[in-house]
């Protein structure tokens, strides 16, 4: 009877703890010293940030654009059970834009969100501007 009672309580509070889970890309490094090299990329959803524990993340829209703009193609993209994983040539010297984008828009406030204030009416016509 007692167990009962805790996994009762357990299951009122467990919604409450639950969280949506978060994506995330992780590179192996941040900064290459030399030209040229290889940066190796994981990309998961969890509940924390940089603990596969919530699944893999598709990389169908994966995006990766070179230093001069140019689409680079990533090599051995992979999709495992808890991660997904991707190889970037860096072949010059530069700021690389890596991205795995869609359609849809999150936000996320902390303390109280007032609807009618200017931050709220300029992410408005954020999404609005997006959808046309």
């Amino acid at each position: 009877m007692k167990y009962a009672k805790i996994a009762v309580a357990l299951l009122v509070i467990a919604p409450a703890a639950s969280f949506a889970a978060r994506a995330w890309l992780l590179p192996s490094q941040t900064i290459v010293a030399r030209n040229g090299g290889w940066v190796t990329f994981d990309a998961a959803n969890s509940d924390d940030l940089f603990s596969f524990n919530q699944g893999a993340m598709p990389v169908d829209s994966l995006s990766v654009n070179g230093v001069d703009g140019a689409p680079v193609a990533p090599q051995n993209v992979a999709r495992g059970k808890t991660r997904s994983s991707f190889d970037l040539e860096l072949r010059a010297p530069g700021t690389y834009r890596v991205a795995i984008a869609g359609d849809m828009v999150m936000a996320r406030w902390e303390g109280e969100f007032n609807p009618g204030s200017a931050e709220a009416l300029s992410a408005q016509r954020l999404i609005e501007a997006k959808a046309s």
